[in-house]
C-alpha cells in the first residue's frame, strides 16, 4: 500500500509537468487565436505527450519503489540488498541491481518505440 502510493507521488509530477510541457510546445501560436489542428492531429500529439510523460515519471517511480523497500522492508529485493551490502556480497547486490534496473529499462524502451512510432505517424 505504502510503496505503492509512493510511487505513485514520485511519479505524478514529472508526469503532469512533461505532459504540460509537451502540450505548450506542440502548438506554439503567437496570435490570440487557438490553431486549428484536426481531431486526430490533437489526439495523437495527447498520445505523445502522454507517453513521454510515462517515461518520465518511470525512473523516479522506481527509485522510490527501491529505497521504500530499502528502508522499511522486513522481506524482498530491499531487504536482500541491504543484508548483500552488509555483508560485502557483491554477485548478490549485482544481481538483485540487474533483477531491479531491468524491467525499467525495458519499460523504457517499450514507452520510446511507442513515442517514436506515435511521432512517425503525426509526422
Amino acid at each position: 500500500g505504502s510503496k505503492v502510493l509512493l510511487a505513485f507521488i514520485s511519479a505524478v509530477f514529472p508526469l503532469m509537468g512533461s505532459i504540460m510541457d509537451g502540450l505548450a510546445q506542440a502548438q506554439p501560436h503567437t496570435s490570440g487565436e487557438m490553431p486549428r489542428a484536426s481531431a486526430p492531429e490533437r489526439s495523437s500529439e495527447m498520445a505523445r505527450c502522454i507517453v513521454a510523460g510515462l517515461r518520465a515519471a518511470l525512473i523516479p517511480a522506481i527509485g522510490a519503489v527501491v529505497i521504500a523497500e530499502m528502508i522499511g522492508s522486513v522481506s524482498g529485493l530491499g531487504l536482500l540488498m541491504m543484508s548483500a551490502t552488509a555483508a560485502l556480497d557483491v554477485p548478490t547486490i549485482v544481481a538483485v541491481f540487474l533483477v531491479v534496473a531491468l524491467p525499467g529499462i525495458v519499460a523504457a524502451s517499450i514507452l520510446r518505440s511507442i513515442e517514436a512510432s506515435l511521432a512517425h505517424e503525426s509526422a
